[in-house]
């Protein structure tokens, strides 16, 4: 049934302006330029593409909570996918790199990368390895190292920044999405997702990737390592959780 809301769902994806951002992904994807990247005056060319480079990231074990929240931000992908391929008024122009369904294809690269490593999301699987402090006793959530593509990151945050830049400067256009959810918690968990996966690195990132890396089993951490562990869940809880105290004691 059409309703006012799909004018609103055209001014929510029509607003986008990223074109500082979106025009190199687009160039180095080798795909089209929207309308709105080339009013910018950006050109499109071709490059060479080799064999994805990768990173890797930590991630939490939030047991299926990441994995649900990864399915609202692919709710979300979905639903600009159906108005850019199927609105019964016409094909619609999303801006670089919502287009050609480009970062729902990075996000469910990244499903696939990110849902074994969750516990309850395969509960079927081997028991995953357990995270200890030094102590040896006190049982920390486990931290997972996962290889991620650098470009499917990339990716995601240049939709995250895309849909957060409408949102802010049209805060009713949100209501374009059947509620529930709202357009607006869509796009805040999309920010979510891509601000835990694209956490910045640090010393303590490094080091406990160099430890969790190729653990077979259950892991002590060293003194130091512990600090290490407790900096970045203070990190990722106030990404994840907007520093709930709550959460982070499940830390």
């Amino acid at each position: 049934m059409r309703t006012d809301a799909g004018t609103e769902f055209r001014s929510f994806a029509r607003g986008c302006r990223c074109c500082g951002l979106a025009c190199p992904m687009a160039v180095h994807l080798g795909r089209r330029i929207s309308e709105e990247c080339r009013v910018g005056g950006c050109e499109e060319t071709e490059q060479a593409v080799g064999p994805p480079a990768r990173v890797r990231r930590l991630i939490p074990d939030l047991g299926d909570d990441l994995v649900a929240e990864l399915a609202r931000v692919e709710e979300l992908l979905l639903t600009l996918v159906v108005w850019e391929e199927d609105d019964p008024d016409g094909p619609a122009v999303l801006p670089v790199p919502l287009a050609g369904r480009v970062s729902l294809g990075a996000l469910n690269r990244v499903q696939h990368r990110i849902a074994p490593t969750q516990s309850r999301s395969h509960p079927s699987a081997a028991r995953p390895p357990l995270l200890f402090g030094s102590d040896g006793h006190y049982e920390h959530r486990p931290l997972r190292v996962v290889e991620i593509a650098v470009e499917d990151l990339a990716l995601l945050s240049a939709a995250a920044m895309c849909l957060g830049h409408t949102l802010a400067i049209a805060p009713h256009s949100g209501a374009a999405f059947t509620p529930p959810p709202s357009g607006g918690e869509l796009v805040e968990a999309f920010a979510r997702v891509n601000g835990l996966l694209d956490l910045a690195s640090t010393p303590d990132t490094e080091l406990l990737t160099l430890r969790l890396m190729d653990a077979r089993g259950d892991v002590v951490l060293t003194v130091a390592e512990e600090d290490a562990y407790a900096r970045l869940a203070d990190r990722m809880n106030m990404m994840w959780a907007g520093g709930s105290a709550l959460d982070r004691w499940i830390y």
